[in-house]
C-alpha cells in the first residue's frame, strides 16, 4: 500500500513538472510587472506570490486602520456632533450595504480580469472615501463645543462650573427651543454616511478577489493567508495609536485649559483621517505595475461575454448554496462578525470601566490587538501548511478555538470594577445646600467630594470657588463645598479613584482567549478553499462575505443600543438627549461580554454542525495528504454530480 503511494507520489511529481514547462512556454508579457510596453527588467523580481502578499497587506493595513481609529474617537465623534452609541453603530455599518451592492458583481464579472489594476483602484477609492470622513470638521469645524463668549470673565465661571448666580440652562438654545450646541448635526451625519458608502463599495473585491488570486498563482496558499491575515493586525494597533495621539489634542487645535479626562474634552479626531487616506494611497502605482498572473502559473480563462457570465451566474450561486460545508462555515462566520460590534466599542469600555483616558484605552486595545490577531494567523497557517491538514482538521481546530473564546466572555463578565458612589442630590438642584446655585442640570462635571462622594457637578455640590490642585496638572480643587460636610468640605476635578486592580487580569483573559480563537481564521478559510469549486472560489468568497454582510448589518447597531441601556448620564442640549456621558459600570460589563458570549456560542454550533457534515461527505484529497487519508473521515462535496444535473 505505502509502495503504491509512494510511485503515486512520483507520478504526481513528474505530472506537475510537465505541466509547469508547458505553463513556462505559455508565460507572456502578462506575468511581467509594468505597463503597456513598459515592462523595465529592474522591476521583474518584484513578480511573485510573496512581493503580493505583502502588497495586499499594505492595503488591508492602511485601508482598515481606520476602523480602529473610529473606535478609539468615537466617544470624542459622538460629543462632537451629538451621536448616540446606536447612530455611532449604524454609521459605522453602512459600509456593509455597498458592500452588499458590490461584491457578487465585482467578483463573478472580474474574475478573469487583471486583478492587480483592480486592487488599485479600489485602493484609490478606499483612500477618497476615508478622507471625506473628516470633511465635516473642515465644515462644521469643532462642532461648537465651547461656545464663544464674549465676557472672558463668564467663560472661567461657565468652564468651571461653580455655585454662582448665573443661570447657564438653555444658554444654548434659541429662540424656537433648538439647541445650537452639540446637538445632532444631520449634515456631518450624512456626510459619514456616504464616507462609509464609499469604502464599502472600494473594499469589496479585496477579500475575494486577494484570495483567489494568491490561491491561483501558489501552492502554499495557507502560510500567505496566515501572513495576509497577521499583518493584517498591525492595522487596529496603528489605528489605536493614532487614535490615542489624536485624543491627546484638541479638536480645534487650541489650548481650552481642560484635562484629557474632563467629559467636556473633545480630542482632533479628524487627523488621523486624513493621515490614513494618505497612507491608503502609497499602495496604488506598484499594484498598477502589477502582473495579472504569475510565471508557471495557469493561463487565465479568457472573459466570456457578458451575458454568457450573467447566465452561469446562477448557476454557480446554485453549486455553491448546495455545498453543505460553504453553508455551516458561512453561518459560523456571520456569527463571528457580530462581535465587529464588540471590537467598535472595546476602547469605549476599557475607558469607561476602569477609569482610564480615551487614549490610554486606545493604547492598550492596539497592544491586545497586535497579540492577538498578527501571532495566531501566522502560527495557525503554518500548522495548517506544516501538518497538512485536511478539511475534516481544520474545521475541528476551529471548533476548539471558539470554545475557548466563548469560556474568555463568560468569565470576564464577572471581571471588573464596581459602580461609583454618587451623592443623594445627584441631579438634584432643589437641594437646600444649592438651592440658591442655579445649576445648569445639562452641564455634567464629575467631581470626588472630601467625603469620598461623587457629585455631578461643583455647582450641584454647592461650591463656591476653585483652584488649581498643582501647578504641574490641569486638575482643579474645589472649595467651600455647601453640600459637603456641612459647607466645609472640597471637591477635586473627576471622579472618585476607586484603585480598582481588575484591568490586569481582565486583559489576560482577554488576550488568552481571542489569541486562540484568531488562530481559527486560516484553517476556516483553508476549509473554505479545498471544499469548493476551483471556478467558483472568487463567487464562494464573495457569496460569503455577502451573506454576512445582510445577516450581521445590525451587528453595530445591536451592540450599540444594548450598551445605551446601561447608560446612567447622558448628554443633553434642550433638553434633546446625545451621547452617552457616564455608564453604570455593572450593566456595562455584563450586558456587553453577556452579548459578546452569546454570539461566540452561536459560532461554535454551527461550525460544530459543519464539522458532523463534513465527516459524511468525500472531498478528493490532494496526493501529499493522503497518508493522513486513514486517520480521517472520508469526505466528498457532490461537485462533479451536481455539473452532471445541471447538463442534464
Amino acid at each position: 500500500m505505502e509502495k503504491n503511494y509512494k510511485e503515486e507520489e512520483e507520478d504526481d511529481k513528474q505530472i506537475k513538472g510537465l505541466e509547469a514547462e508547458q505553463d513556462a512556454n505559455q508565460d507572456g508579457p502578462e506575468t511581467d510587472c509594468g505597463c503597456a510596453e513598459w515592462r523595465p527588467s529592474c522591476l521583474q523580481p518584484c513578480a511573485s506570490v510573496g512581493f503580493f502578499t505583502g502588497i495586499l497587506s499594505l492595503i488591508t493595513i492602511f485601508g482598515n486602520m481606520n476602523y480602529s481609529y473610529y473606535a478609539s474617537v468615537i466617544s470624542q465623534i459622538e460629543k462632537c456632533f451629538g451621536l448616540s452609541s446606536s447612530m455611532t453603530g449604524f454609521m459605522k455599518n453602512v459600509d456593509n450595504i455597498s458592500t452588499i451592492i458590490c461584491i457578487l458583481i465585482f467578483s463573478h464579472f472580474f474574475r478573469y480580469s487583471n486583478k492587480p489594476r483592480i486592487f488599485a483602484v479600489s485602493s484609490a477609492l478606499t483612500a477618497v472615501g476615508i478622507f471625506t470622513f473628516a470633511v465635516p470638521h473642515f465644515i462644521y469645524g469643532s462642532g461648537d463645543v465651547i461656545e464663544t463668549i464674549t465676557n472672558s470673565t463668564e467663560i472661567i465661571r461657565r468652564m468651571s462650573g461653580l455655585c454662582n448666580d448665573v443661570d447657564d440652562a438653555g444658554r444654548n438654545c434659541d429662540g424656537a427651543g433648538n439647541a445650537n450646541q452639540r446637538s445632532f448635526n444631520t449634515g456631518a451625519f450624512a456626510i459619514f454616511l456616504v464616507s462609509e458608502f464609499i469604502q464599502g463599495m472600494a473594499q469589496s473585491p479585496q477579500f475575494s478577489l486577494g484570495v483567489t488570486y494568491m490561491d491561483d498563482n501558489s501552492e502554499n496558499t495557507p502560510q500567505h493567508l496566515g501572513v495576509m491575515f497577521g499583518t493584517r493586525a498591525f492595522a487596529p494597533v496603528l489605528g489605536f495609536l493614532l487614535g490615542a495621539w489624536a485624543s491627546n489634542i484638541y479638536v480645534d487645535l487650541s489650548d481650552p485649559n481642560l484635562d484629557s479626562q474632563d467629559p467636556r474634552w473633545v480630542g482632533a479626531w479628524w487627523i488621523g483621517y486624513v493621515i490614513s487616506a494618505l497612507c491608503s494611497f502609497l499602495p496604488v502605482i506598484p499594484l498598477a505595475l502589477f502582473p495579472q498572473r504569475m510565471k508557471g502559473s495557469e493561463a487565465q480563462e479568457e472573459q466570456g461575454e457578458f451575458k454568457e457570465q450573467l447566465k452561469d451566474m446562477p448557476k454557480a450561486l446554485l453549486r455553491l448554496i448546495k455545498n453543505p460545508v460553504i453553508v455551516f462555515v458561512t453561518c459560523g462566520t456571520c456569527f463571528n462578525v457580530y462581535l465587529s460590534g464588540f471590537s467598535t466599542f472595546m476602547p469605549k469600555y476599557i475607558e469607561q470601566q476602569f477609569q482610564t483616558t480615551a487614549s490610554m484605552a486606545s493604547i492598550l486595545t492596539g497592544v491586545i490587538s497586535v497579540f492577538n490577531y498578527c501571532l495566531g494567523p501566522i502560527i495557525s497557517g503554518g500548522l495548517v501548511a506544516r501538518f497538512r491538514m485536511t478539511p475534516v482538521s481544520t474545521i475541528r481546530f476551529v471548533v476548539f478555538c471558539h470554545i475557548f473564546g466563548v469560556l474568555g466572555f463568560v468569565i470576564n463578565m464577572f471581571i471588573g470594577c464596581p459602580d461609583s458612589e454618587w451623592s443623594a442630590n445627584f441631579q438634584n438642584r432643589s437641594a437646600d445646600c444649592n438651592l440658591g446655585c442655579t445649576c445648569d442640570p445639562e452641564e455634567f462635571i464629575p467631581v470626588c467630594g472630601s467625603d469620598g462622594l461623587n457629585y455631578y457637578s461643583p455647582c450641584l455640590a454647592g461650591c463656591q470657588h476653585d483652584q488649581a490642585a498643582n501647578t504641574s496638572s490641569l486638575t482643579k480643587l474645589y472649595t467651600d463645598c455647601l453640600c459637603i460636610s456641612n459647607g466645609t468640605g472640597t471637591a477635586v476635578s473627576g471622579e472618585c479613584p476607586m484603585g480598582c486592580p481588575m484591568m490586569v487580569p481582565y486583559v489576560v483573559i482577554y488576550c488568552v482567549a481571542t489569541f486562540i480563537t484568531s488562530m481559527s481564521f486560516v484553517p476556516m478559510l483553508t476549509t473554505i478553499i479545498r471544499t469548493c469549486d476551483k471556478r467558483d472560489k472568487a463567487l464562494g468568497m464573495a457569496l460569503i462575505v455577502f451573506v454576512i454582510m445582510i445577516v450581521t448589518f445590525p451587528a453595530p447597531m445591536l451592540f450599540g443600543m444594548v450598551i445605551d441601556t446601561a447608560c446612567l448620564v447622558k448628554q443633553v442640549a434642550c433638553g434633546r438627549e446625545g451621547a452617552c456621558l457616564f455608564y453604570k459600570r455593572s450593566d456595562f460589563r455584563l450586558k456587553f461580554h453577556g452579548l459578546a458570549a452569546v454570539v461566540k456560542f452561536g459560532a461554535t454550533v454551527a461550525f460544530s454542525i459543519g464539522w458532523y457534515k463534513i465527516r459524511r461527505l468525500d472531498i478528493p484529497l490532494p496526493a501529499d495528504d493522503r497518508d493522513q487519508e486513514e486517520n480521517e473521515a472520508e469526505v466528498t462535496i457532490p461537485l462533479k454530480r451536481s455539473e452532471e444535473n445541471e447538463n442534464v
